[in-house]
């Protein structure tokens, strides 16, 4: 494990009455992509770009409020209390729910690489492990991360566990958008 990485998240593997340390790393990173930037290319700086609203202009940034837009052109407000009370507690654990044979990639969002936290996790992180590769089985459970509920698929690796974070059904779109047959 590279040294600079820092868990994603630390919790508890809970599988019935068994209940490991764990901590999550993302297994995929963007560090190496490149980004560009707009610039101006007369002078050489960056271009920053300006909150405006059409036809007022410019507006300063703790004029801006959220909304939901219920009809095109219409929005309701929504106060950052009411969201702090609609907001999930992350929870510590990751509840296993169901064992299934497999799971759809198209429903895979983010992966994680699932690691035992200390030495007394090590031996009911490996008995888990073993058990999904000897039976075949995907664990699917749930945990709340950054007051988002989310679902994942744990599935055995050579040394480890992956866990896929899944996407819900309504976000994926129905392959008869694209395909006429």
């Amino acid at each position: 494990m590279a040294a600079a990485a820092r868990p994603y998240w630390t919790g508890f593997l809970k599988l019935s009455l068994v209940t490991i340390a764990v901590r999550l790393y993302t297994a995929a990173t963007e560090r190496e992509r490149i980004r560009f930037h707009m610039i101006h290319e007369p002078t050489g700086e960056r271009v920053r770009q300006q909150l405006v609203v059409p036809g007022t202009g410019p507006v300063e940034r703790d004029e801006i409020v959220k909304g939901y837009e219920y009809e095109k052109g219409h929005y309701v407000t929504v106060e950052p209390d009411d969201l702090k009370r609609l907001r999930l507690e992350t929870t510590d654990t990751i509840d296993i729910t169901e064992f299934v044979d497999d799971v759809d990639p198209i429903y895979f969002d983010a992966p994680y690489y699932l690691v035992p936290d200390g030495s007394v996790a090590e031996e009911g992180y490996r008995v888990i492990r073993e058990a999904l590769r000897e039976s075949g089985k995907v664990a699917i459970g749930q945990v709340v991360v950054g007051g988002h509920e989310r679902i994942v698929a744990i599935q055995p690796l050579k040394t480890g566990l992956l866990a896929n974070s899944l996407r819900y059904e309504d976000e994926i779109r129905k392959p008869d958008e694209f395909f006429n047959t």
